[in-house]
């Protein structure tokens, strides 16, 4: 993982609540679901008694490239 990406999280009660107030209103338009802080490769490494191996983004993309190229993923590696 790169060690400068945030993920930010949010959680399945918040989703589920979100949800249910957007098809209760009359609001319309995109919504937007955040957690108020993201989440830094240390909290996962704490989490799950882990630890990260950094891999450099080049890397990362090259291999993202290779596995779109050969349909393993469908997300475009940008």
């Amino acid at each position: 993982m790169d060690r400068s990406i945030l993920l930010p999280a949010v959680a399945t009660a918040d989703v589920v609540e979100a949800i249910v107030s957007a098809l209760s209103t009359t609001a319309r338009g995109p919504f937007n679901l955040a957690a108020p802080t993201a989440l830094h490769y240390k909290d996962f490494e704490k989490t799950l008694g882990a630890h990260s191996l950094h891999v450099p983004w080049g890397v990362m993309h090259a291999a993202a490239a290779q596995s779109f190229a050969a349909r393993v993923q469908s997300v475009d590696p940008g």
